[in-house]
């Protein structure tokens, strides 16, 4: 990870993300929609975002691995990335 800058986006709130593509990750710019929603997160299943960057892949012990953490803004709240990890996300075609 010492080779991916993090960046600091300063607005009504502050956001450490990274803009860096991990080796195999889906590419900055894919579309892609929230799954396995959990109760009281604020983006439900079907929600759509772009991917603006990624770490990874991890081992992830319970079995959703190798795992990448994407950082991706929401349709609904553009200019705050987000990290949300891939398991969570569908790749969207076109």
């Amino acid at each position: 990870m010492a080779e991916q800058e993090a960046f600091v986006r300063r607005g009504l709130t502050k956001a450490v993300f990274t803009t860096a593509q991990a080796s195999g990750a889906w590419p900055n710019g894919s579309r892609v929609a929230k799954c396995r929603s959990a109760p009281g997160d604020a983006h439900q299943d079907g929600a759509l975002a772009t991917v603006v960057g990624s770490v990874g892949p991890a081992d992830v012990a319970d079995g959703h691995g190798p795992a990448y953490a994407y950082f991706v803004e929401w349709d609904d709240y553009r200019g705050l990335p987000v990290g949300i990890a891939s398991w969570r996300l569908l790749l969207r075609e076109g």
